[in-house]
């Protein structure tokens, strides 16, 4: 089975980003911050190929196809490790160093693209089927879509909650604090997370950040791993041999006077904060979690700190059919006037939800722009939504 030998290849990458290009990174930003993406996306794929390897002796078509994308691009960041460690060997000169890590930051730059394309894709290209509940499949759709590296670029109708975010977390006051975000499967909580994550003002407020895709499988262990490797830089080798416990005491005694942003994506589990809460230190260094949860109830049982909430309200009309004609008409935003009564249908069946407007205008765009075919796909939109099809 390929997974396996994919788990120990990406430990071995994983290792040495850590242990070499983060050092090195320390004398060019713009290295670094590259080592820092590539390093949160290995995190993501570790858990998908651990689960991969406990859920399913056959991963199917989905996995198969992501296991050979990202296969190549391991070996490609492999190699390019290589290439950097020669250049350090060589040459003592300093002008030279830097010049190999710009070369290693732009080679990083192509990989980091490279993963945001396959997370894309299977985005806009969803499995004709819907795979069973739990099955790798599912599993693998929702690290892609939590993955902070994916990005939707047109976030209609949801600045002005952007703009609560962004405040919130980077307030000036030094008291720890939790934001949750609660609102209905599809409302844009994960995509609003994500503009909040990789702000920019957010990335240089922050000592450490760490994304962690809960999701409703996850176990606690998996929980407090993420976190760890994450927030304490631990190499993905190092820390799956800890226990719970030893994971739990590493958090609390190595974040000390560290500033960090914690996102706690899809949580199901309303005892989940009661065990994190133990392990993240109010230290007064203004530091900053953000739930997003389906279940207002999660969002409640966040106590003995300052939380607060917020709650996402599906699109109006009116963003919705915006956003539905840049998706299902990419030249120029604009729906013909023979098939707006047509859009406007189908925008009503997706109840404004952003994920529903953004899956439904961006199938339309691949079909013809003909009567025919949109009454085709009108009439089987409602019922992909009702089965959960649409990525809500």
């Amino acid at each position: 089975m390929a997974e396996p030998i994919l788990a120990s290849l990406i430990h071995g990458i994983a290792s040495l980003l850590t242990t070499r290009v983060a050092d090195q990174g320390q004398h060019l930003l713009a290295t670094s911050q590259d080592v820092r993406w590539l390093r949160d996306e290995l995190h993501s794929m570790q858990i998908f190929l651990h689960e991969t390897e406990v859920c399913a002796a056959d991963g199917g078509a989905v996995t198969e196809a992501l296991v050979h994308q990202i296969r190549d691009i391991m070996l490609d960041s492999e190699d390019a490790i290589d290439v950097f460690d020669a250049s350090q060997v060589r040459s003592c000169c300093i002008l030279d160093n830097l010049q190999a890590q710009i070369k290693v930051g732009a080679r990083i730059k192509r990989i980091r693209n490279q993963l945001s394309d396959i997370s894309r894709r299977r985005l806009d290209y969803p499995p004709v089927t819907k795979p069973p509940a739990g099955s790798s499949d599912n599993l693998i759709l929702g690290l892609l879509a939590s993955s902070p590296l994916v990005h939707d670029k047109d976030t209609v109708g949801l600045d002005k909650d952007l703009d609560v975010l962004l405040q919130h977390t980077l307030g000036g006051e030094s008291e720890f604090s939790v934001m949750s975000l609660v609102g209905m499967g599809g409302v844009g909580k994960t995509t609003l997370a994500k503009k909040v994550y990789d702000h920019p003002h957010v990335k240089k407020h922050f000592d450490r950040s760490s994304w962690v895709y809960v999701s409703n499988m996850m176990e606690l262990r998996g929980v407090l791993r993420e976190m760890a490797k994450g927030l304490m830089r631990i190499p993905s080798a190092e820390v799956s041999s800890l226990s719970e416990g030893q994971l739990q005491e590493l958090l609390l005694c190595g974040l000390g006077g560290l500033r960090f942003l914690l996102v706690l994506d899809d949580v199901w589990d309303k005892g989940l904060w009661h065990v994190i809460k133990r392990v993240l230190p109010n230290n007064g260094t203004g530091s900053r979690v953000l739930v997003t949860t389906r279940n207002i109830i999660v969002a409640e049982s966040v106590v003995d700190v300052r939380s607060d909430v917020h709650q996402l309200q599906p699109m109006t009309f009116e963003d919705s059919y915006n956003l539905f004609c840049i998706k299902a008409f990419a030249k120029d935003g604009v729906c013909p006037d023979d098939l707006k009564e047509m859009a406007k249908d189908i925008v009503r069946k997706c109840s404004g939800l952003p994920l529903a407007i953004v899956a439904a205008g961006s199938m339309m765009s691949r079909k013809e722009k003909t009567h025919t075919e949109w009454r085709c796909v009108l009439e089987n939109i409602q019922k992909d939504l009702n089965n959960g099809d649409m990525g809500v």
